[in-house]
């Protein structure tokens, strides 16, 4: 552990103690990066299932909709902001029905929403859904079970719906270390239920909540070694550090304070705070080596189970 100089977000330089490892010559051990694979998006490619069987702890999707009723009369429903989406749902999986999907936070309001197209590839229109999840990590659950889609989707077309979701703490399942939401879906007008899974985007969780040097040196320093989780992110489509800093930024990475390591020419550490709006916190470090275009992610946090799917994230947000 040594006493160093670090230049914070706009403060005055400050003496803190941080312990640090270098990064290796070839960017730590390649093994390390088999773990991105995790944080990647093809990691959200929707699984050819049926029926899930629900998590352990979580509730029971087999039975579920049976006494969703449809709702009265549809009502027109704004989709939410232009995203890019996954098909979580193919016409195979969905018995005709398909749907692609983004887990998406509005910056203005903080409203969380899951933003839809859905899509219909048999002969029977489509226009109300009902929807239900499983238990899960975080507690997502749909504002309300019930989808009334603005126009009735006839075969080969599709429309946008937006999703409201809440955080409901009898939804939480501790047991539940993935960042997947199992999931089922009923289509109104056949009775038809499908099973599939919807993929987590964690950095909707953050909340911008700024961290000053101190705080963050005390802390990470309170955390044993052994707590941390790290993953090295190869390809990096730039280590232009203003650059990183300003992508995370718009994810609500909060910037804490940069640092050359001691001793290791070329090597610079980067510090981050991560809040979620169930006030989790985690302490994020990205290393770099000159001439290297890779990246080292370490996070601590009270729950190493939960560092895990914060180091999958900010891996992902990096790239």
């Amino acid at each position: 552990m040594k006493t160093v100089h670090v230049a914070g977000g706009g403060e005055d330089e400050e003496e803190v103690e941080v312990e640090e490892e270098p990064l290796g010559a070839d960017g730590e051990e390649s093994s390390a990066a088999n773990d991105l694979h995790s944080a990647h998006p093809s990691a959200y490619e929707q699984p050819h299932i049926t029926k899930p069987q629900p998590a352990k702890g979580g509730g029971d999707l087999l039975d579920l909709l049976d006494d969703i009723a449809a709702p009265a009369a549809p009502a027109p429903t704004n989709s939410g902001p232009a995203v890019k989406k996954l098909q979580i749902v193919t016409p195979e999986v969905g018995l005709g029905v398909f749907i692609s999907a983004a887990m998406v936070k509005n910056p203005l309001t903080g409203q969380l929403s899951l933003e839809m197209d859905v899509g219909n590839a048999t002969a029977t229109p489509v226009q109300s859904l009902a929807i239900q999840l499983n238990k899960n990590a975080f507690g997502f659950a749909p504002a309300s079970p019930q989808i009334s889609l603005a126009k009735a989707v006839s075969n080969g077309s599709s429309v946008s719906f937006s999703l409201p979701l809440t955080l409901a703490p009898q939804m939480v399942n501790p047991q539940d270390t993935s960042l997947n939401i199992q999931s089922a879906v009923k289509n109104v007008a056949t009775n038809a239920v499908f099973y599939f899974i919807i993929p987590v985007a964690m950095e909707v969780l953050f909340k911008a909540t700024p961290m000053d040097v101190q705080s963050f040196a005390a802390a990470w320093k309170a955390f044993d070694e052994s707590a941390e989780v790290a993953v090295v992110v190869p390809d990096l489509p730039t280590v232009d550090i203003e650059v990183i800093k300003q992508k995370l930024a718009a994810k609500d990475v909060m910037f804490v304070f940069k640092r050359d390591i001691p001793g290791q020419v070329g090597q610079v550490s980067v510090f981050f705070s991560v809040t979620l709006v169930t006030n989790m916190v985690f302490y994020v470090e990205l290393k770099f080596k000159a001439g290297l275009n890779v990246c080292k992610v370490v996070v601590r946090s009270q729950s190493k189970v939960h560092s895990e799917m914060c180091k999958a994230t900010v891996a992902k947000l990096v790239l």
